[in-house]
């Protein structure tokens, strides 16, 4: 997002950052998207709501996601 030149700003910082994600991605990774917003809403309710929701096998889960979508923007950027 910051490689284009856009900057989310305000309350809806996450949803814009969220929207833009689901226009800028392609294929099997557009349901990576989804996946990570819904885990950012269970870590808020973790966080300020009731603790012991996320298991390890989710945060192990998570961590696997995550990388595999980090490899696949970093390929984006060098294109």
């Amino acid at each position: 997002m910051f490689h284009r030149g856009y900057r989310p700003a305000g309350a809806e910082a996450h949803w814009a950052t969220f929207e833009f994600m689901q226009l800028a991605v392609e294929g099997p990774f557009k349901k990576s998207v989804s996946y990570f917003d819904r885990v950012r809403e269970k870590r808020h309710r973790t966080i300020y709501d009731e603790a012991g929701l996320i298991t390890e096998k989710e945060a192990t889960e998570l961590l696997k996601r995550a990388r595999e979508f980090l490899s696949y923007i970093e390929g984006k950027l060098k294109e």
